[in-house]
């Protein structure tokens, strides 16, 4: 779900579809995926989704290296580790 995400968000090999990148990226930062925590708090913080979602933006970004630095020092081969 990340990769289809990341893919329609930034436009890697297909037309940019920002709807679409955030509708995969939220899938797989449901099920605990850290760098589409990243990718969705990234394109927040650009204004995809409207100013007040700039703040939260930033707030989730540094949530998401908080995240993802307890996660490595648990299990450093962690499956929600891999982009």
């Amino acid at each position: 779900m990340f990769r289809i995400g990341y893919s329609l968000a930034r436009g890697k090999g297909i037309p940019i579809d920002i709807e679409g990148g955030y509708k995969h990226l939220i899938s797989a930062a449901k099920e605990g995926h850290i760098f589409a925590l990243r990718e969705i708090s990234l394109l927040d913080i650009k204004g995809h989704r409207g100013n007040i979602r700039r703040v939260t933006g930033i707030l989730m970004i540094l949530f998401s290296i908080f995240l993802g630095v307890i996660i490595s020092f648990k299990d450093r081969y962690s499956d929600r580790l891999r982009a």
